[in-house]
């Protein structure tokens, strides 16, 4: 990865130097065909005056000869200003230049910043664990049990985020009322039918610090100064980076962390902007109607809701789609005031 990031950095600076150089020698060649063009007339002067006039030895009026040095003056006049138009545009140039640079330089400092951000998301995923005591059957050579003891489990890493969904145990109650033993949240939440039991469980304060930071990342993109205010596809394409670095269940639990208190207040805006549920695996979230309804949001026909529902996904969370537009329409009525009205045009496709 760093291999990877020094490569790109020595890219963007060779490009950046060879169109500097090329700025440079355009704005060069600029002034030099300008001043070569200044000398040609200069050195001509009297073969064009001989050609318009004939033989400057048998003109007679000696007034066609003083027009035509006046006429030189204004030739000397069309150069000068075009001399100074030469030092405008290479000016022009050289800002323009110096704004690419000033791009670029913030483009290297954020790209230290986001990486720095992922390496240590990297080392929090890997601080991540748990440890309980879990029983433990001793069996003899016949296979029959003979014995049980305590031991005790320990998960790290991303193991425990497939640990917490397929394999924890908890006792719950089933429609009679009478306790069962579910495996994973899974089936706690098939059995509780209600996703929002997620806010009661003591498993999401395990990932508390996980979800902050991975929060305070895509805050970090959407809101960077360093990269151009309205450029969305940029910022669109290092929330890719990141998102290609979560596991499925990682996908899973971010998915109820988005609807739960947790985060519905600030991250699912997020979450729905970016697409950061593209590559969720649909078919392994816990309940069926969760399924259908966002499967059926992922066709070309749906019809997307404007209300913004804080226990539903908006369509964008899981296909990208563009960012609303600006459009400013100025009206100007017989009156002399003049109305600004500005309105939003909801221009948000799917793109596939």
């Amino acid at each position: 990865e760093c291999y990877l990031r020094n490569q790109k950095r020595r890219v963007r600076e060779k490009t950046k130097k060879t169109f500097s150089m090329r700025n440079i020698a355009i704005s060069t060649v600029i002034l030099l065909l300008i001043f070569i063009s200044y000398l040609i007339c200069i050195f001509y002067a009297k073969d064009i005056a001989t050609l318009v006039y004939g033989d400057l030895d048998k003109v007679s009026n000696i007034d066609k000869i003083g027009q035509f040095g006046d006429s030189a003056g204004a030739v000397n006049a069309l150069f000068s200003g075009l001399a100074f138009a030469g030092v405008v545009i290479t000016l022009i140039i050289q800002n323009f230049n110096s704004k690419k640079e000033t791009e670029a330089s913030n483009r290297i400092r954020f790209e230290n910043i986001f990486f720095q951000m992922l390496s240590l998301h990297q080392e929090i995923v890997n601080e991540l664990s748990f440890t309980e005591d879990v029983d433990e059957n001793i069996k003899d050579d016949k296979g029959k049990l003979f014995m049980y003891r305590k031991v005790k489990e320990h998960i790290s890493g991303r193991e425990l985020f497939t640990y917490f969904y397929e394999s924890k145990g908890f006792i719950t109650e089933d429609e009679n009322g009478r306790k069962i033993e579910v495996h994973g949240l899974k089936e706690l939440f098939q059995t509780e039918k209600d996703n929002s039991i997620y806010e009661d469980l003591v498993i999401p304060t395990y990932f508390d610090h996980y979800f902050r930071h991975l929060y305070r990342i895509v805050k970090f993109v959407d809101t960077t100064p360093f990269l151009p205010k309205n450029d969305f596809e940029t910022r669109y394409n290092y929330i890719g980076i990141l998102r290609a670095q979560l596991s499925r269940n990682e996908l899973i639990f971010l998915f109820y962390n988005g609807l739960s208190c947790y985060g519905n207040e600030k991250f699912k805006e997020l979450i729905e902007k970016y697409s950061i549920l593209k590559n969720i695996r649909l078919e392994l979230l816990a309940n069926e109607k969760d399924i259908d309804l966002y499967e059926s949001k992922c066709t070309d026909d749906y019809i997307e809701n404007k209300s913004n529902s804080p226990t539903e996904y908006k369509r964008s969370a899981f296909m990208k789609t563009k960012p609303i537009k600006r459009i400013i329409k100025i009206t100007v009525p017989k009156v002399l005031d003049i109305n600004i009205n500005i309105r939003y045009a909801d221009t948000r496709k799917p793109e596939h």
